[in-house]
């Protein structure tokens, strides 16, 4: 059981993670052997894009200094994708061990149980210089905890096939798919179809997206305004939303360990992305209405928020709550009741909730959980499905399932069968 117990001031909070085994060995038959990274490149694109990019991460930043960053990283992306350099890994360790010197202020005193101690493994990797310059390398092949990489691979590859034969494939998921740029740790291997090479992790993330969409009627990224995801694994999520062309602001909900990890495979991968401790507290979508409008943070989009602060709640906008999607893919329902009110009062008025849970974690009753919160909260205000996911659609043998809610003031939710929806997976239909 992974169970987290951490100080934060004078609050406790615990959390709970996934249930993974720790000696985990499934994945190894998809970590590749990759060699020696790419040459350096021959001109100064990359000792400029690193310099450009400590800069952006400064809360000091200007709106000119991070746009220059984003152009440089944006076109970083394009001519690097994929396996980086080694110029670039020593400039992204840098700024690993950098901010990782920040840790020790806000993990609080040990507690002895497994969760805690892999947060204290990832933060001693997050803070020894040997550690960070290497981390790409180094980080699924010795198997460092968590296992980000690894367990997605556990996923059946029937939602792949799946997804690729979907008639909207092409229009609605591609871009985000075969035809982005990898994402992640290098040595993860590919999944071959005919349109080209998968990831795994994109993979299980785009599936969740397809059911979400095909469940609310007229669901589309240029709808949203903010995205929060409670618990951000290895920071897929808010890749693949910036693949897809979402523009408004992307909240990842976890703790400082996590989101070091996050913000790093983030930038490997190209895409840019701020922790929230360094940008001002002021709603983010607000930017270009006030003061604020020339500065790093109404530039930059994803914000890597501490889930022991209180900063998420002074970087959104009350007013977008009804263009909001708050989405836990099993993280939200393996948390401990303190952490799963703690981000309830904060997105139980969002447009759009999308959870995928298991029905029962270490003797915690998931389902009367959910009933509670729809029977105290969303009943009042939004329409709710809730239905058994079909068998192959998560990584184990037991039950998982969905629970879509959307605000009555904004649409409606349907249960469909493209979404694994029936009269015989239905749990709750409520839709008046």
């Amino acid at each position: 059981m992974k169970l987290l117990v951490i100080h934060a001031g004078s609050a406790l909070l615990i959390a709970i993670y996934l249930v993974r085994p720790r000696g985990y060995t499934g994945a190894d038959p998809f970590v590749l052997d990759v060699g020696q990274p790419p040459a350096d490149p021959a001109d100064d694109t990359c000792t400029s894009l690193n310099q450009l990019e400590s800069r952006a991460m400064d809360i000091n930043a200007g709106g000119k200094e991070t746009a220059e960053y984003q152009t440089a990283l944006e076109a970083w992306r394009r001519q690097h994708p994929g396996y980086q350099p080694a110029c670039r890994t020593r400039g992204l360790g840098a700024q690993m061990c950098r901010d990782g010197a920040r840790l020790a202020k806000l993990m609080g005193p040990p507690t002895g149980d497994e969760w805690d101690l892999w947060m204290r493994e990832l933060a001693a990797h997050e803070t020894t210089a040997e550690d960070c310059l290497n981390f790409a390398d180094w980080f699924v092949p010795k198997k460092w905890l968590p296992h980000v990489f690894h367990w997605p691979q556990e996923t059946q590859e029937v939602i792949l096939d799946e997804l690729i034969n979907d008639p909207e494939y092409g229009s609605a998921y591609a871009a985000a798919m075969h035809l982005a740029p990898p994402f992640g740790a290098p040595q993860i291997a590919f999944r071959q179809r005919p349109q080209g090479r998968f990831q795994m992790h994109r993979v299980e993330q785009l599936n969740h997206w397809r059911v979400l969409r095909k469940a609310v009627p007229g669901l589309e990224v240029s709808s949203l305004q903010q995205i929060v995801e409670f618990g951000g694994g290895n920071g897929n999520l808010p890749a693949m939303f910036f693949d897809l062309g979402y523009t408004g602001a992307h909240y990842v909900y976890d703790f400082p360990t996590m989101l070091l990890m996050q913000r790093y495979w983030l930038h490997y991968s190209g895409v840019p992305a701020v922790l929230g401790t360094d940008v001002p507290r002021v709603p983010q979508t607000t930017c270009s209405k006030n003061w604020m409008k020339s500065t790093q943070m109404c530039k930059m989009k994803i914000i890597l928020e501490n889930a022991l602060g209180e900063d998420l709640n002074s970087h959104l906008d009350p007013a977008k709550l009804r263009d909001s999607l708050f989405i836990a893919t099993y993280s939200f329902t393996e948390a401990d009741m303190a952490s799963r009110a703690k981000i309830w009062r904060t997105v139980k008025e969002f447009g759009v909730i999308q959870l995928a849970f298991w029905g029962e974690f270490y003797g915690k009753d998931n389902l009367a959980h959910l009933q509670d919160l729809v029977d105290t909260d969303l009943r009042k205000t939004h329409r709710v499905v809730w239905w058994e996911m079909p068998p192959g659609w998560h990584a184990t043998s037991g039950k998982a399932y969905y629970l879509v809610a959307v605000r009555k003031d904004r649409g409606t939710v349907l249960c469909v069968e493209e979404a694994g929806c029936s009269k015989g997976t239905a749990r709750l239909v409520l839709d008046a």
